[in-house]
């Protein structure tokens, strides 16, 4: 995907449900955040960003940039650890929420961003923060990125960066474990075009062996039309906690019918994350047929090209996720005059990831 369709995913996604799509909680989903408790992570995630820069040697103050700030969930916090935060982002819904509830117009900026070069001169920074963001561009805009970073930073300057590195892919269970039946308790027969939807299944581990917690074991649905496949990763429900033989889970999963109405079948599958999806196999998927209606409510297009409605996430399949791996990342910062002073393991991308954040110093 190119820069500018990135930001239109992303101005999107900042006007049907900005504080979700910065910080993606399953409670918070559809205006679920408490203002006041989302910005208060903030706080947390600074608090320990600069306790960790400390430890590393380095210092956290002067002029600081958020890069990837959406809503200034990390700028607000950063201005308490800083003269004056500028922060930047690609989405226009995004900068104008954070410009909104600005309480420090003297001392923090939001700028928006459409390019792959910062808008600011070399060595204007002294702090360069950027969490939760990189990991959502192509590789090639994330390297490009860095490099940028490393260009606005002062000399003694501190970068404090998070990126996955690969995926921490769990350990495949037995074939003989996957073994299941799923049962649709309720579900709609009618869905709305790109409205968001709930489906009670029933879970029976089928197997004569527990499902391990701990597996990156998954409840999860694909939409198919015409006996293919249009849409395979759409709801997530997490099976956190062990299954023995013969029990069962009940389960709400969250869906979201596509954007062309029309007949499909809705196609419930257990999923282990980076490993398979059951019916791979051999257990038969369960299916249901819905019926997606013409959605009358659809917004007009925002400015940037993409209607409110339309800009709901199918599952989290609109939010990718790129790794890049840590020795690339260590290796192109160096090469760009940086001195590494910390790789910290921060589990911020979830599980499933091994995800670092990075603290390093400009010469």
């Amino acid at each position: 995907m190119t820069l500018s369709g990135k930001a239109a995913t992303w101005d999107a996604l900042g006007a049907a449900d900005p504080l979700w799509a910065v910080l993606s909680t399953e409670d918070g989903r559809d205006g679920g955040w408490d203002e006041a408790e989302f910005f208060a992570t903030g706080v947390r995630d600074v608090a320990w960003l600069r306790a960790l820069v400390e430890r590393a040697g380095g210092s956290f103050g002067g002029w600081a940039l958020d890069f990837g700030c959406g809503v200034g969930r990390l700028t607000r916090a950063l201005a308490e650890h800083a003269e004056r935060v500028v922060g930047v982002d690609v989405a226009a819904s995004m900068i104008a929420r954070a410009r909104a509830s600005n309480t420090l117009p003297g001392r923090v900026e939001f700028v928006p961003n459409l390019a792959r070069d910062l808008p600011f001169e070399d060595g204007s920074f002294d702090v360069v923060v950027s969490l939760m963001v990189l990991q959502h561009l192509p590789p090639p805009m994330t390297l490009r990125y860095l490099l940028e970073f490393a260009r606005v930073l002062r000399p003694g300057g501190v970068l404090a960066v998070q990126l996955p590195s690969e995926p921490a892919a769990a350990e495949p269970l037995p074939v003989a474990a996957c073994r299941a039946t799923i049962e649709v308790v309720s579900a709609p027969a009618t869905l709305p075009a790109g409205d968001v939807g709930w489906v009670r299944l029933r879970v029976r581990n089928a197997s004569e062996l527990e499902w391990p917690p701990g597996r990156l074991l998954k409840l999860g649905n694909h939409w198919l039309s015409g006996g293919e496949q249009v849409i395979r990763d759409d709801g997530r429900h997490d099976l956190p906690h062990a299954v023995p033989p013969g029990t069962t889970v009940d389960a709400d999963l969250r869906i979201c019918a596509p954007r062309q109405p029309g007949r499909y079948l809705l196609e419930f599958d257990l999923v282990q994350e980076f490993v398979a999806w059951w019916a791979d196999n051999g257990n038969p998927a369960q299916r249901h047929p819905i019926l997606v209606t013409p959605n009358a409510s659809t917004e007009p297009a925002s400015a940037s090209g993409v209607s409110r409605q339309a800009a709901r996430p199918v599952g989290d399949s609109v939010i990718e996720i790129h790794p890049v791996h840590r020795d690339l990342v260590c290796a192109l910062l160096e090469h760009a005059g940086c001195s590494i002073l910390r790789v910290e393991p921060d589990g911020l991308t979830g599980p499933g990831w091994l995800s670092y954040t990075y603290v390093a110093t400009a010469a």
